[in-house]
């Protein structure tokens, strides 16, 4: 009886181990406990209980083995009342990493352009590149609902995380975009194997520029010692285009170095108006600067107030090179032919402007006249002698050289000069200029003649 029962029970437990073969031939094992794992630089044993991957996997006196990507471990058999998991291999992954810092490069922003940049994800954080075949799934939008938004389905810009390694920075640009629009944005990653990262936060710093402003066939309305006044071609703001074709307001500056094209460096004067209709502007320089020529430009604003610039003109100048003059017309009536007199009455010139130098000229302006201006005096022919003094000066002062025409000469140290010049005049200083007439020697009209000096100004030389 006891061999008997034995036999018994050894058939028993027999016929139970081949119940079990099935299912231990569909997990064959390739790891096993206690078989060293091997590097060049390191040399770590597996617990002698549990598969590769243990969360409290085996230990080492500097290294800790826990589970990796892509490592396949051999797991136990659970069972319950309705299921049982047989023992096998199961496949650990990650998902691709998530963007965190995403932001705009609001400087290379277009009226349908944004470009976004973002520091490259690994599959753990910061850590490990990206598998070969993932890529970046970008939605952009104007609206966070309907929930469409976070649909990386409908991604508008899918590209290859092919050659950037984490920490890495990418860039990628967005077209056919709406002027004048913030745009929300969302992206992702995505593995190969149809993984999906968590997505970045929603952010509303991507914004087109506004349309640039059109020109008018007249720009500049006055320019004045100080300021000039400008105009442009404002924006619509009425539908049906009020978002591609409107502005949050204007901005006007002046620069005298063409704002760095020309030297580097240069003051900007500016003039701002949030008053979306206007379509003019003043801009004021200060004194320092007032005689430089200055280039003019207007910019639209968006509505992060970044500018898309219109050139309105070079070489406009908010500048007066201006002369007062006492009296225009010197009357020489009374005065015999074939003789010269140092003309009693002075003209007094006040600069209003810039530094300027002086140009005198002189005509006889009588109709019919039959006089002249000349170098020196002959029939019909007069000559008349400048020369800036602050007295009257004797008629031996003004000597040959000094002499007007009928075309404007400039003022030099020794041109026109006695004991003052005409040259370089500063802001709001006086001169006097006094003037010789020398009558021609015959003369074929007896009607009393009326001869003009004219006053010019230039920039000084």
């Amino acid at each position: 009886m006891d061999g008997a029962l034995e036999i018994s029970q050894l058939m028993r437990r027999l016929a139970a181990a081949a119940a079990l073969l099935p299912l231990l031939a569909a997990a064959p094992l390739v790891l096993f406990a206690g078989e060293r794992m091997t590097s060049a630089s390191n040399d770590m044993a597996r617990s002698s209980t549990g598969g590769g991957g243990a969360s409290n996997g085996p230990l080492s006196t500097n290294f800790r083995l826990d589970g990796g990507s892509n490592e396949e471990i051999a797991g136990s058999t659970y069972s319950s009342t309705n299921f049982r998991l047989g023992p096998g291999f199961i496949s650990i992954f990650a998902i691709p990493g998530t963007v965190t810092a995403l932001t705009s490069l609001d400087a290379n922003a277009t009226t349908g352009r944004v470009e976004l940049k973002w520091t490259a994800p690994g599959v753990d954080g910061p850590l490990g590149t990206l598998s070969a075949g993932s890529s970046y799934y970008i939605r952009v939008a104007s609206y966070t609902v309907p929930d469409t938004f976070s649909l990386f389905s409908d991604a508008d810009v899918v590209f290859s995380t092919a050659g950037t390694f984490p920490g890495t920075d990418v860039s990628s640009r967005v077209h056919g975009l709406v002027p004048n629009t913030t745009y929300n944005i969302m992206l992702w990653t995505k593995s190969p194997a149809g993984d999906l990262s968590y997505p970045t936060l929603v952010f509303s710093s991507a914004t087109t520029l506004a349309a640039a402003p059109g020109t008018l066939p007249s720009t500049f309305l006055s320019v004045n010692f100080g300021s000039a006044t400008v105009n442009w071609a404002a924006l619509r703001l009425s539908p049906p285009d009020i978002s591609s074709a409107s502005s949050e307001g204007y901005l006007l500056e002046a620069s005298s170095t063409n704002f760095g094209a020309l030297t580097p460096g240069g003051v900007v004067y500016s003039s701002m108006t949030p008053a979306v209709l206007l379509s003019t502007l003043t801009v004021s320089v200060l004194p320092d600067h007032l005689c430089v020529l200055h280039y003019f430009r207007v910019a639209s604003l968006n509505w992060r107030g970044m500018p898309n610039y219109t050139v309105l003109g070079t070489g406009q100048s908010p500048v007066d090179y201006a002369v007062v003059v006492s009296t225009q017309d010197l009357d020489v009536g009374g005065i015999d032919i074939n003789t010269s007199v140092v003309i009693s009455t002075s003209l007094l010139l006040s600069n209003a402007g810039c530094p300027v130098t002086y140009q005198l000229k002189v005509d006889a302006i009588t109709a019919g006249t039959p006089w002249v201006a000349a170098a020196s005096p002959g029939p019909d022919a007069f000559t008349v002698l400048a020369l800036f003094n602050t007295v009257e000066p004797v008629s031996g002062a003004f000597t040959a050289g000094n002499e007007l025409t009928n075309t404007p000469v400039s003022a030099t140290a020794v041109k026109f000069a006695g004991n003052r010049t005409g040259v370089s005049v500063p802001v709001t200083e006086e001169r006097l200029v006094w003037f010789k007439l020398r009558m021609p020697t015959t003369t074929s009209t007896d009607l009393s003649q009326q001869i003009r000096v004219t006053v010019l100004t230039v920039p000084p030389p």
